[in-house]
């Protein structure tokens, strides 16, 4: 059974984060939920207008908001990519591993970001062999 129910709170000063956290802290039963926000203003300035979104689970709470995701969406379209994909292992003792090309599997911000149609098309490492520890496979 999916239980809704709609609360709004409005006016000059209530912060998004506050009602977050307050949900997160004392509605534990009703986790996952969420709620988005809308912004606005009596004068037209860039970034004045707007909203987003607080999703609570029982992990914490993350925020998204509209001026972010419309910069993000530029940004992907002025490098031609829409969809963006990396390649991971989970390595025993270091956790998760991402696959560069220079030096095969490591740090996140180091990883390769792959369109839909490399990732389709890229020849997967064999990461649980015992010969790829240190180079690519197919390389010398």
């Amino acid at each position: 059974m999916t239980l809704k129910i709609q609360v709004f709170f409005h006016g000059d000063q209530v912060s998004v984060d506050a009602v977050a956290l307050l949900i997160f802290a004392t509605c534990k039963s009703v986790l996952p939920c969420g709620f988005e926000y809308a912004l606005d203003c009596d004068r037209l300035r860039p970034g004045e207008y707007g909203g987003g979104y607080a999703a609570i689970t029982a992990a914490g709470v993350s925020f998204g908001n509209s001026a972010r995701q419309l910069e993000r969406a530029l940004e992907r379209d002025q490098k031609g990519r829409f969809d963006c994909f990396v390649l991971t292992t989970l390595h025993a003792g270091y956790g998760l591993s991402f696959w560069n090309n220079e030096t095969c599997f490591g740090r996140l911000r180091d990883a390769a970001v792959f369109t839909e149609a490399e990732a389709a098309t890229f020849d997967n490492p064999i990461a649980a062999d015992a010969s790829f520890t240190s180079k690519r496979r197919g390389h010398s």
